[in-house]
């Protein structure tokens, strides 16, 4: 129920913004920090991008500290659900900025090709994030224990003979 819960209360803030006039007043505020159309539209986006982050974490701090806990998977403190979620913020910002810049600039000045120009970006994006993530973004989050040599041989012979 907590999903269904959940998704009740996004539609309802999304109805009430949008009923209420918060798209164009958004819009008007982002405009008026005078930046070009597409930092514009990479703010704006981020802007909805955060309001729904903040909607959200009632739930996500019910399910990590609440239902988690209940059932003794969590090993989260308040001070690690801060600093996560921040570094979070921060990944989004440093990696989604370009992307959503580079996707608003395709859409507003490719035409036809936009498509073709967004696919091979973020085809790229994803299959450098394949081999970089492990190595520079996972250890952010999580403590990188290497594998005893016993069970990374086991795992390798495992993959070799199946």
């Amino acid at each position: 129920t907590k999903g269904l819960v959940e998704e009740l209360v996004e539609m309802a803030a999304f109805l009430a913004f949008w009923f209420l006039g918060g798209f164009p007043f958004l819009d008007h505020l982002v405009m008026q920090l005078g930046f070009g159309p597409l930092l514009t539209g990479a703010v704006y986006i981020f802007a909805l991008g955060l309001a729904s982050q903040l909607l959200g974490l009632p739930f996500n701090l019910y399910s990590t500290f609440v239902l988690e806990a209940r059932y003794g998977f969590n090993r989260t403190t308040m001070a690690t659900f801060v600093k996560d979620l921040l570094k979070g913020l921060v990944l989004i910002l440093v990696l989604g900025t370009p992307l959503l810049v580079a996707l608003l600039g395709f859409f507003t000045y490719c035409g036809e090709y936009a498509w073709l120009y967004t696919w091979l970006t973020f085809t790229t994006f994803q299959l450098t994030l394949f081999f970089v993530a492990p190595v520079l973004i996972l250890p952010l989050f999580l403590e990188m224990i290497p594998l005893p040599d016993g069970i990374a041989i086991a795992i390798d012979g495992v993959n070799k003979d199946g």
